[in-house]
């Protein structure tokens, strides 16, 4: 069922933006994930999308933001309690992370970005 509700938000979300017009897109680089602290291995994407109009004050927007890349971890977690454990050791992993995002304004400022929102995350 999870599965399901995050392909049918996706699908919802490319079809939006299918439609879009350029200045409704806004694509953009979030970070760089490191190996080592010093060997680039990933990076982070945002897409937001701001067609949406759903005739409120405030802009609606539609936002998504995957990365991934392969990273270093230092520290590790007790199986039982969940809490982290110091230690020397350190090692590697593959990660991927995305996040999605129903962002609705209920007030605008002076400039026309929103003063007030409230959000959906997943």
């Amino acid at each position: 069922m999870r599965r399901m509700a995050v392909a049918i938000a996706l699908s919802l979300a490319a079809i939006a933006m299918a439609s879009a017009q350029d200045s409704d897109v806004k694509v953009g680089l979030d970070g760089v994930r490191w190996l080592y602290s010093y060997i680039p291995t990933g990076v982070d994407v945002t897409v937001t999308y701001t067609g949406l109009d759903l005739d409120l004050v405030g802009q609606t927007k539609l936002f998504l933001k995957a990365g991934g890349g392969y990273q270093d971890w230092t520290n590790l977690r007790d199986l039982i309690t969940g809490d982290p454990v110091y230690t020397d050791a350190t090692y590697n992993s593959p990660n991927f992370q995305w996040e999605l995002a129903f962002i609705q304004g209920l007030a605008r400022r002076m400039d026309g970005d929103n003063l007030v929102e409230i959000f959906l995350f997943y």
